[in-house]
């Protein structure tokens, strides 16, 4: 008996991750509230440094792997910013971030670490010297050493030779 079979032939896309080594860049423009540029601001791609803006208040970094990139802008004075950028093979992904200015009163990142090193600190200090100690105590002697029997219980003069004894 001739038996017959079907077959079916589907085509779908399949998404492909980027070839390896496909690289693209990002240019940052970092300006205050006010719309001024922000020189001198540093520029973190992944939490890495990758350098600061010039005086336009611009950088273009290169060479960075194709995909999405958490880019953070500090500088003193300034509250940071952190965004999400999607870098693109060979084309340049532009992103423009503003600063806003710390207020005068507010307790900048540098004083926040420090209190939290003094709060670990004073911690540490409170349980080294509030925790009892578990090395043993040593209990005291009740009665004083006894010299062994035969051994002569006046000190003996120090150095020399012996006293001739007296005639």
């Amino acid at each position: 008996k001739p038996s017959s079979k079907n077959i079916i032939l589907t085509a779908e896309t399949v998404p492909t991750s980027p070839p390896p080594g496909a690289k693209g860049n990002v240019k940052i423009t970092v300006i205050d509230d006010e719309g001024s540029p922000v020189a001198d601001a540093n520029v973190l791609v992944d939490n890495d440094l990758k350098g600061t803006t010039d005086e336009n208040g611009e950088l273009v970094v290169e060479d960075i792997d194709v995909g999405d990139h958490t880019v953070t802008v500090t500088k003193a004075g300034f509250a940071g910013s952190s965004f999400t950028v999607e870098v693109i093979s060979g084309e340049t992904a532009e992103k423009e971030t503003a600063l806003s200015e710390e207020e005068p009163g507010a307790p900048s990142n540098t004083w926040k670490y420090l209190l939290g090193g003094v709060i670990v600190a004073a911690a540490a200090l409170f349980f080294l010297f509030r925790v009892k100690k578990i090395t043993p105590t040593i209990p005291k002697r009740k009665k004083p050493f006894r010299e062994e029997p035969g051994e002569a219980t006046r000190p003996k003069k120090a150095g020399g030779l012996p006293r001739r004894p007296k005639t």
